[in-house]
């Protein structure tokens, strides 16, 4: 157990002076909300029903509500009936709102033979004043259609790219989503310049990534300088922020971009990748081990300690002593293991070092490993891997700490034996090799949150 708690704070007395009287203004917006809500409730009671034409025309009004809770709840109803009976009337809706949602609920049924007729009503639909909602559901349409239907003939694609274009760039992020998602399908040459433009303006890593992960697979509409900003780019995500999944999600596009490349381009724009490699970062020095320490004895000196420790020494100390392979603080570092930054938020000196010392002897459920022993008597020890499917009939498996994107796969037909490991990935001995007042500058680092002072 460690040293957090939790409280609860509540407030038991009288109130100090009488609640205010609510005003006009705000009984009218309590009253308008509350007959929101019931129509919503009133839509939402007609799901899985077939409406007869009277109760489908009150739904189809609905689709041009300025609620948009209101208007995803009756574009639910109408996907849910029969597509003969309100498919004309989509295709000749005219208000562009109740259009864009009927058509929505006509593409979302998934059937190809309505993509044509869904195409053409798009391309007549005039967008000028067309609020952000409404670009975005014409973009997101157009890229339902694509995935509904990938056999477009040249006239189809030829059209279809023309519109796209038209409409690329927006000056909404989610609108450029869904727009390059479908350009990008289309191999479309003339997206590429626009795009490395949003993608070297923007300083929101989510939109680079996207950008980033849209351009990988393109082949047309380069230049040497436009590549040149695109790989600059790609270099740059290794410092991104993210969760398990992003370095093999940053590594994916990597390769992807790169074979995409002849091989003249590929000497050219791979080494601007190699150059922001985090090489210092994962090789750790060999240090010699200076001390077998326990948690009183390294607890003991430490209390003898009383300068304040050195944080730009603890930065170089978190790669020297391992912990930058599996372990963030501040943004650097890995997130094989959790992330440190707000460690010392929630824990004391005493739970640090004791998770340090002796990591096996309490172990967070997500990081557990499993123990697997195959029929052929093979054990193998790791993490089920990022990204797997329970109904696979894989078990991936993540075997090397130091190599969490390496997978082990194992038939699970072969598998005699599955059982938690009883010991933390994390190995024991991490501090012997530093001395005690670089442990303390250690612990200040981590205490910083990375904060370099």
């Amino acid at each position: 157990k460690t040293q957090s708690a939790l409280y609860r704070i509540r407030y038991v007395g009288r109130d100090s002076q009488p609640r205010a009287a609510v005003d006009d203004f705000t009984q009218t917006c309590r009253e308008f909300a509350a007959e929101a809500r019931a129509l919503r409730r009133q839509l939402e009671s007609q799901l899985g029903q077939q409406l007869d034409p009277p109760a489908l025309d009150a739904v189809w009004q609905q689709l041009g509500n300025d609620d948009p809770w209101i208007r995803y709840a009756a574009r639910n109803v109408l996907e849910q009936q029969a597509p003969d009976t309100w498919l004309q009337r989509a295709l000749t809706e005219t208000d562009r709102l109740r259009s864009l949602n009927a058509l929505m609920a006509l593409a979302r049924t998934r059937l190809p033979e309505h993509v044509p007729a869904i195409l053409r009503r798009l391309h007549a639909i005039d967008m000028t004043g067309a609020r952000p909602s409404e670009r975005l559901s014409l973009a997101y349409l157009y890229v339902l259609c694509l995935q509904t239907s990938e056999a477009l003939d040249d006239e189809q694609k030829a059209k279809l790219q023309t519109r796209l274009l038209g409409l690329y760039p927006d000056t909404e992020y989610l609108v450029n989503q869904r727009l390059s998602e479908a350009l990008a399908q289309l191999n479309a040459a003339e997206m590429v310049p626009p795009t490395i433009e949003l993608l070297t303006t923007t300083t929101d890593q989510r939109e680079q990534m996207h950008f980033l992960f849209v351009l990988r697979h393109m082949t047309q509409g380069w230049t040497p300088e436009l590549r040149q900003r695109y790989f600059q780019v790609l270099a740059q995500a290794e410092h991104y922020l993210g969760g398990q999944g992003m370095p093999g999600f940053r590594s994916k596009i990597r390769e992807e971009a790169l074979a995409s490349l002849t091989d003249a381009e590929r000497a050219q724009y791979e080494p601007l990748l190699r150059a922001h490699q985090l090489a210092d970062e994962v090789a750790v020095s060999r240090r010699e081990v200076v001390r077998k320490w326990t948690l009183d004895e390294v607890l003991a000196e430490l209390d003898k300690i009383d300068s304040r420790g050195d944080v730009q020494r603890g930065a170089e100390l978190f790669a020297a002593a391992s912990c930058v392979q599996c372990h963030r603080v501040g943004g650097r570092g890995t997130l094989v293991g959790p992330d440190l930054t707000a460690a010392s938020s929630r824990y004391s000196r005493r739970d640090l070092l004791e998770s340090i010392v002796l990591p096996s002897k309490v172990i967070a459920e997500n990081y557990r490993s499993l123990q697997i022993v195959t029929t052929d008597g093979k054990t193998y020890t790791g993490r089920p891997a990022l990204g797997g499917d329970y109904r696979s009939p894989i078990l991936r498996l993540t075997t090397d700490p130091t190599r969490p994107f390496h997978i082990t796969e194992i038939p699970k037909r072969e598998i005699e034996v599955q059982r938690t490991s009883p010991t933390s990935w994390m190995p024991e001995g991490l501090l012997d090799t530093l001395q005690a007042a670089e442990i303390h500058d250690l612990l200040t680092y981590i205490e910083a949150r990375g904060v370099l002072k």
